[in-house]
């Protein structure tokens, strides 16, 4: 055990914020007209006549009802008469200072710092409330969001709490001339694969430029000094873990560092990330000014931090069980862009889905658990990784158990794929884009109890990073192995696993605009009720994800718009449930 100074809850909040299990009243999801558009948000209060108001940014690709959700802040707003805003960015991210900045993705045009300015005002005037009774929290893409409102507009919130994010370089370069002062707490967790301790430079694939995240040091540098504060009087805790700065002008600045954190929002009484500390907690201690603000705990060493992006939708009832797909994405990437390249969030929106993006350890799936014919020496299980979400997320959703379906991208449709064999009685059906039959797939779904399952494949023939044909890969011993086997012969495997007739049913789809690819969807006819096999050909395709956004041609190859990925998979998964074989 490690020791750590974490903040501690009064006695009358405990009993509030440790059961995040307990079902909380959701709120109200209301317009707020600003700058000609109708912008949205989540409100909550415990009381018509709230005495603080809460106003809290979500993460990258997530939304405001998910905020709630994941931080169970709703409790604090039941144990201390405060209402709580969870406004809801326009698309996949929050303009934390990037456009301005003339940094990409350049998908916005608005800039969303006088959005929540606006907003505050409106709310502010609505209940009678001063500076001193608004607080600021973000997480992540949001925390950036919270670092903008910190530089430009200080003055407008007593507290600012930044969760799961370092300074971006713009946001120090646009950060010279502050007006007022609040009081900044920065909950960092030291494993971050994004904002990494030692700085991380960024290139964007599409225009090769390049943007910085600003190392542990620098972000703690900036704030001293923005916050003019004096560093004899810093007080440090656990050997430096905590950083408290009071005497900083007007306000004050604490930095806690959690060497066994990454950038999720730390819960207890969860699977995922269970070291003994909650975050919502420190929080509610932090902005009701606790007589213990710190206190001696004890914090254990997770196997591995995980993360993950969650989307639930409005439209989710909870008092309806509801269907989950989870997104496996690519070698390299992440949940979040996984959720930006799919677009799927807006199709969860409109047929009532639960969407969920994992990330992989070091951006990748470990498919080839216990194959050493992958050369692979990772020992972390990700399977039992995927079953730990599940399980946390319903004690807070009401999940469909037997309509839960997985699809990835490339080496999360490798990943996918082993699913299809190996997690039978979790996932109803599976959908691979851009990935073939892996190493180790036949071994998998020889294993006994291993029954036929509906699987879609989504392919181009001209991709160059999964190749249709396959690749083959001559060992030390002499044997010449598939690493991933050729697209006919993974279509023909599933075919013969399902115990189809062996039959092809195909069908061209009508080009939709002009375009380098056309598509082939062949189905394999006579296959059992609840085992379809499909297949999705792009003629001339490339590494994509047909349908849904642009891509650099000259590495990725080209996309087709003759079809959409994703509603052709949730298309797909609909018809299928654990119960219908």
């Amino acid at each position: 055990m490690k020791k750590y100074i974490l903040t501690s809850v009064i006695l009358l909040l405990v009993a509030h914020l440790t059961t995040a299990q307990i079902s909380l009243p959701e709120g109200e999801h209301l317009i707020f007209e600003h700058d000609g558009q109708d912008r949205t948000y989540l409100f909550y209060s415990a009381s018509a006549a709230p005495d603080k108001l809460i106003i809290a940014l979500h993460h990258f690709a997530e939304n405001g009802r998910t905020m709630a959700i994941q931080t169970g802040l709703n409790a604090i707003a039941d144990a201390n008469n405060y209402a709580v805003v969870y406004p809801d960015a326009l698309g996949y991210y929050w303009d934390d200072g990037r456009i301005a900045a003339n940094v990409p993705p350049d998908d916005g045009t608005i800039a969303d710092s006088d959005f929540i300015l606006a907003l505050r005002n409106n709310l502010s005037e609505q209940f009678n409330l001063n500076k001193e009774d608004i607080f600021l929290i973000g997480h992540e893409n949001g925390g950036g969001l919270a670092y903008q409102l910190a530089c430009d507009a200080p003055e407008q919130f007593e507290k600012i709490v930044v969760v799961g994010a370092l300074l971006w370089e713009y946001h120090r370069d646009n950060c010279n001339d502050v007006s007022g002062q609040s009081n900044l707490l920065i909950l960092y967790g030291e494993r971050d694969p994004l904002y990494l301790h030692t700085g991380n430079e960024l290139e964007y694939l599409r225009t090769g430029a390049t943007v910085n995240i600003l190392n542990r040091n620098d972000t703690l540098a900036h704030w001293i000094d923005v916050y003019d504060c004096d560093e004899s009087e810093m007080q440090a805790y656990n050997r430096a873990s905590v950083f408290v700065y009071e005497s900083c002008g007007d306000g004050s600045f604490t930095f806690i560092n959690i060497a066994q954190a990454n950038g999720a929002w730390v819960r207890s009484g969860y699977a995922i990330n269970a070291i003994g500390i909650d975050y919502t907690d420190i929080i509610a201690a932090y902005l009701i000014d606790a007589d213990t603000w710190y206190e001696t705990g004890d914090v254990t060493e997770p196997p591995l931090p995980r993360d993950y992006t969650l989307y639930v939708p409005y439209s989710y009832d909870a008092t309806t069980d509801t269907p989950l797909v989870m997104h496996l994405h690519g070698r390299t990437a992440t949940g979040n862009s996984q959720a930006h390249t799919s677009d799927f969030n807006r199709l969860a929106e409109a047929e009532g889905i639960i969407a969920i993006y994992p990330d992989g350890i070091n951006n990748e799936w470990n498919y080839g658990k216990d194959l050493p014919i992958l050369f692979s020496t990772a020992e972390h299980d990700d399977e039992q990784f995927f079953r730990d979400i599940i399980t946390d997320l319903q004690q807070d959703l009401a999940i469909d158990a037997s309509r839960i379906y997985v699809t990835g991208l490339s080496n999360g449709g490798f990943m996918t794929q082993r699913l299809a064999c190996n997690m039978q009685d979790t996932f109803a059906a599976f959908a691979s884009v851009a990935a073939t039959a892996p190493a180790g797939l036949r071994l998998f779904c020889s294993q006994d109890g291993v029954r036929p399952v509906p699987i879609l494949y989504i392919h181009g023939t001209a991709d160059q990073l999964v190749a249709w044909d396959g690749y083959q890969q001559q060992l030390s011993d002499g044997r010449t192995v598939w690493i991933y086997e050729p697209m006919q012969q993974t279509f023909a495997f599933w075919a013969e696993h399902n115990g189809c007739d062996l039959d092809l049913n195909g069908e061209e789809l009508e080009a939709t605009r002009p375009t380098e690819t056309t598509t082939v969807i062949m189905r394999i006819t006579g296959c059992p009720d609840g085992a379809a096999v499909e297949l999705y050909a792009v003629n001339n395709g490339g590494h994509v994800w047909h349908g849904v956004r642009e891509y650099d041609v000259d590495y990725l190859g080209y996309e087709s718009f003759d079809f959409n990925s994703s509603e052709v998979i949730w298309d797909f998964f609909k018809q299928f449930s654990l119960t219908n074989d």
